[in-house]
């Protein structure tokens, strides 16, 4: 599932969680097509591997552990990055709230360890402010 999960992105490169959700039709097809290259990818499997590989990634999708771990992976990798600039005196990071907006998504993910994360870096971000 972790390999699987964002596939496409070597073809189209990471879409930043907030552009692609400020508008629910963009981002269900923008997933759509996702799928639709994912499948094209896996075209040259035996059929019984495609599907399992195809049930994988739709199931990153879902509500497991698995694809909890998964959701917080992929935040956790941009909070580091946009967290590094806010530190650094990033103004358009700062501004844009970038760092909190990503936070937020993480406090919906409801793993201890992603919890005690999101505590840690509301209060970095209280010290800093």
């Amino acid at each position: 599932m972790a390999v699987l999960h964002d596939a496409e992105e070597a073809r189209t490169g990471d879409v930043h969680h907030s552009f692609k959700h400020q508008d629910a039709e963009f981002a269900n097809a923008l997933d759509n097509r996702a799928f639709e290259w994912f499948g094209r990818l896996l075209g040259g499997l035996p059929a019984d591997v495609a599907e399992e590989y195809v049930s994988l990634r739709k199931a990153a999708r879902g509500i497991s552990t698995e694809a909890s771990l998964l959701k917080a992976a992929d935040k956790i990798e941009a909070l580091l990055w946009a967290y590094e600039e806010y530190l650094l005196g990033n103004a358009y990071v700062r501004k844009a709230l970038i760092v909190e907006d990503i936070t937020s998504k993480l406090e919906q993910i409801k793993l201890s360890s992603v919890q005690a994360l999101v505590q840690e870096i509301r209060t970095r971000l209280a010290v800093t402010a």
